[in-house]
């Protein structure tokens, strides 16, 4: 919110990721004042949700962003297929949408780089996103909320609001504080994700999958001669493994020649596929991740949390 306002808002929003951000954005637009606090000291800096579809990017023009984000990321011109090794296949994708869209491809936008573009857009109209600044719990009396947050310095605030927004993720404490069930399924498969740099016969532009009978990976380009490497292999199924042992995997498997080094980040993960089961109690509202999480398949999570 604007310097000055702080006695009582609007809506809080708590959560300073992607859906967070744009709800703050949209929110600005509107002229409604708002608070928007994030446990953590700063955007995370890797990949995380990386493609930005069409409909995100028309958004993201309507706010006279679209140019920062595709000056930023790296449209995606082709997608190669390989299977079992050998059988080789390739799309042209770089007007897949070209009747429908101005913007008919996909975007390749590191997470961090989203989270930027949005920060900048509240930085310009004055506004502050309160990080290290927990949320505890909140009461809500008529039609005022009262959230007690905890602050950096150990200190306590209680911020008054009219609404409340949980963008705080999956493990959202605000849609816990709801008693909203979460329903459906986190699989059992474990998958990697890690950011690196790699040599290997793709160009910049190019998105490339690898499907075989006991392995899948998927490799997506990033600025700097890095990439975005994910997938699906037994080393992780059967123990702890690090970014060596998988890129060891991918060096054998791989006949185009594969080497990845120099990693940024590497983790290891289960997808999960949940939605709560209402959006709105009274007056608080979830959004982002404390509302839907998807597989990472089609790309959807942030997509629909922005939209």
């Amino acid at each position: 919110m604007k310097s000055g306002e702080k006695d009582i808002v609007d809506v809080l929003i708590v959560g300073a990721g992607p859906a967070g951000l744009m709800m703050a954005c949209q929110l600005d637009l509107q002229n409604i004042s708002f608070r928007i606090i994030d446990k953590k000291a700063s955007p995370a800096i890797h990949s995380g949700a990386l493609i930005v579809h069409a409909r995100t990017l028309e958004i993201l023009h309507q706010m006279g962003l679209a140019e920062k984000a595709i000056d930023d990321g790296i449209i995606a011109q082709t997608i190669k297929l390989q299977f079992n090794r050998f059988k080789n296949f390739s799309f042209d994708i770089s007007d897949i949408g070209k009747s429908s869209t101005r913007f008919p491809y996909l975007l390749m936008l590191e997470q961090w780089r989203t989270e930027r573009l949005l920060i900048q857009f509240l930085v310009e109209r004055r506004h502050e996103i309160e990080n290290n600044a927990s949320f505890h719990s909140f009461t809500q009396e008529s039609e005022m909320i009262c959230s007690k947050i905890n602050k950096p310095d150990g200190s306590i605030e209680f911020i008054k609001s009219r609404y409340l927004i949980g963008a705080d993720g999956n493990n959202s404490q605000v849609r816990s504080q709801l008693n909203i069930p979460f329903s459906g399924k986190t699989q059992h498969s474990r998958l990697f994700i890690t950011d690196c740099e790699a040599s290997l016969q793709l160009s910049a532009h190019e998105i490339f999958f690898s499907f075989a009978s006991d392995y899948t990976s998927g490799f997506f380009p990033l600025p700097d001669n890095r990439w975005r490497v994910d997938g699906h292999i037994p080393l992780i199924q059967q123990k702890d493994v690090g970014f060596k042992e998988v890129s060891n995997f991918l060096g054998d498997k791989l006949y185009t020649g594969v080497e990845l080094y120099s990693p940024q980040w590497f983790s290891v993960f289960r997808s999960h596929s949940r939605c709560a089961e209402i959006y709105r109690r009274n007056n608080c509202f979830l959004i982002g991740d404390a509302a839907h999480v998807h597989s990472p398949v089609g790309a959807q999570g942030m997509n629909t949390g922005l939209q």
